[in-house]
């Protein structure tokens, strides 16, 4: 029986390969949005653990511990406004990979149909084949087998010099 071979195959492993490149893409922009929120949180907690402890601050200490708590604050939000942007960018560029991975999806997907198809038209191509090979084997085993006794037959009834 012959071999069933599809001559898009590669096109699918390379769309396969792809998609699991573009997956481990999408898990690293995810660490990395993790990350990043990470850092996001202990700035904010680092910020409001400064400015409680100026509230809780006696008030004879408060108003130098008070100056301070405002530079502090100021470089914080700052930092904070970046790391919030960054996590928007890494949110966008997540996104769009997992729109690529929709997309490869998708492709992968209607190769697969493809190949399923030509799969099941080779399989029924080889059963005709072999169905029409086994038709032709009966038909010679008759026709062997009608000659053999048509010969038999002839020499049974000639009579015997």
């Amino acid at each position: 029986m012959a071999q069933f071979v599809w001559h898009l195959q590669r096109l699918l492993d390379v769309k396969k390969k792809q998609e699991q490149a573009t997956r481990l893409e999408l898990l690293h922009l995810t660490e990395q949005v993790a990350q990043v929120r990470v850092q996001l949180m202990m700035r904010q907690q680092a910020l409001t653990t400064m400015l409680e402890s100026v509230a809780c601050a006696p008030a004879h200490e408060r108003m130098c511990r008070q100056a301070l708590a405002m530079d502090f604050a100021k470089g914080s939000q700052a930092r904070i406004k970046a790391l919030e942007k960054e996590v928007e960018a890494v949110q966008a560029k997540k996104r769009a990979k997992t729109e690529f991975l929709l997309a490869l999806k998708q492709a992968s997907e209607g190769l697969e149909r493809l190949r399923t198809n030509a799969k099941r038209r080779f399989m029924k191509d080889q059963d005709k084949k072999e169905q029409t090979m086994a038709d032709e084997l009966s038909v010679l085993k008759y026709a062997r087998r009608a000659v053999l006794r048509d010969v038999s037959e002839r020499l049974m009834s000639e009579p015997l010099l």
